[in-house]
């Protein structure tokens, strides 16, 4: 068995042993888009039941922003 030596206090590890990276739940785009619904849905509630007019408006506008932005910015976090 080799053994290579991995940092500046020469810590032999075994060549054979894999590291191996966890996938993120991020990367999976239901889980991405699920995100995202749901918090559009509760903006929207919210809106349309506390505010009237503009803010109302408002209010909708920044669920359709969650809505179409939240899961590129997951996206790049995964």
């Amino acid at each position: 068995m080799n053994f290579i030596a991995r940092d500046t206090q020469h810590v032999l590890i075994p060549d054979r042993l894999q590291f191996t990276l966890m996938s993120s739940i991020l990367g999976q785009p239901v889980v991405r888009y699920g995100i995202a619904l749901t918090q559009a849905a509760m903006v929207a509630v919210v809106g349309v039941t506390f505010f009237t007019g503009i803010a109302r408006l408002f209010a909708l506008g920044l669920a359709v922003m969650a809505l179409v932005m939240t899961p590129q910015m997951l996206k790049r976090a995964a």
